[in-house]
């Protein structure tokens, strides 16, 4: 199995608002997946500077599941 720990010790933390509710990690996590919307700079389009986090419009109890796939690399 792929090892998908990575070092935090000079990781950035960010934000991510989905619809109101904020979810944090770290960006490495997102980085292991770069061919994906929040692995890439791509998500940069969806910053929100004023609130300093990433705004999407979705539902966020789906998007615990995504933010569980980033971390562990598995569907649960």
């Amino acid at each position: 199995a792929k090892d998908l720990a990575v070092d935090h010790v000079s990781d950035e933390r960010i934000s991510i608002n989905i619809s109101g509710r904020r979810f944090e990690t770290w960006r490495n996590t997102l980085e292991k997946f770069p061919e994906t919307l929040l692995g890439s700079n791509e998500k940069e389009f969806f910053y929100d500077e004023e609130t300093s986090e990433y705004f999407f419009d979705r539902d966020p109890d789906i998007f615990r599941h995504i933010l569980t796939f980033y971390r562990t690399g598995k569907l649960h």
